[in-house]
């Protein structure tokens, strides 16, 4: 994330990779992105993200991006109404393969809970609402 995040943020007008340490970003605003990964806080997929929306607004508070990806109370009952709610708006896409239906519901899906659901544990879920069972998450692999 480092190698790739860092020197598209820190890019001067030409796209330039940073060349002095003072063009690089403070280790102090990046560590508790690391700490809250290693801590099982964030997802590893969302730390692109956040580290994005970190480097972008160097006034930013950092806690305040790491909350919009952290778990929250009540975060399991809120994905399980969201999948309903999903699986139900699908119906309206019958007649077409049943891969569209999935991946149109895990874009709504994750939109949401990026960052705080595992993808694949998602994408089973929703597949089992969709009635499309194994194969689906079988052939897809990883959303």
């Amino acid at each position: 994330v480092l190698e790739k995040r860092i020197p598209y943020h820190a890019r001067r007008s030409r796209g330039a990779k940073p060349r002095m340490a003072r063009e690089l970003p403070d280790a102090m605003r990046i560590s508790p992105l690391v700490r809250a990964l290693e801590g099982g806080e964030i997802r590893p997929e969302a730390l692109v993200w956040a580290m994005d929306e970190v480097l972008s607004d160097p006034e930013g508070a950092v806690e305040k991006v790491l909350s919009k990806y952290r778990s929250r109370p009540g975060d399991e009952e809120r994905l399980q109404g969201v999948l309903s709610e999903v699986a139900t708006r699908a119906r309206a896409l019958e007649g077409r393969p049943p891969e569209v239906s999935l991946r149109w519901g895990m874009g709504e899906v994750m939109r949401e809970f990026f960052g705080r659901a595992a993808p694949l544990e998602v994408q089973e879920r929703l597949s089992a609402l969709l009635g499309q069972g194994d194969e689906v998450v079988a052939e897809e692999g990883s959303p």
